[in-house]
């Protein structure tokens, strides 16, 4: 006599382009007029790139947690912001924006709200090719 099987639940998670969009949008949503946030491909298609504006990329990442021999049905997540201003002024008040937007707020993707986003690590804001620039790192889990 065979043990009963467990019946698997699949899991639907938002896709990566998804997460991109939320994320961007709830920039969107605090930065000043006339700045916005793109997402890379965004940027290369622009002819001209604007003076002050954030880049954001999200990415997967590794980890979550681990029961039972198998992980828990969750996703990690890492968003990349670089803030990028015509002045370390300007590129200042981005990532303060920036901040408002990510820091300790929830973002919804799809029909999922996301853990609040944490702050990982940033690099100091620092002279770019003639323009100021600087990343940051959150993080949040699905």
């Amino acid at each position: 006599h065979e043990p009963p099987r467990r019946s698997a639940v699949l899991v639907s998670f938002p896709t990566e382009d998804e997460h991109a969009i939320a994320v961007l949008a709830a920039l969107n949503a605090v930065l000043p007029t006339g700045r916005k946030a793109y997402d890379s491909d965004t940027l290369r298609a622009l002819a001209t790139l604007p003076t002050d504006y954030v880049e954001v990329t999200v990415s997967r990442r590794f980890g979550g947690e681990e029961r039972g021999g198998g992980y828990i049905g969750t996703e990690l997540y890492r968003i990349t912001t670089r803030v990028v201003g015509k002045t370390i002024s300007n590129a200042r008040v981005l990532r303060d924006k920036v901040r408002t937007a990510l820091a300790f707020n929830t973002v919804t993707v799809g029909a999922l709200t996301t853990t609040p986003v944490a702050f990982e690590t940033e690099d100091p804001i620092g002279d770019d090719e003639g323009l100021w620039s600087g990343l940051t790192l959150w993080t949040y889990v699905v």
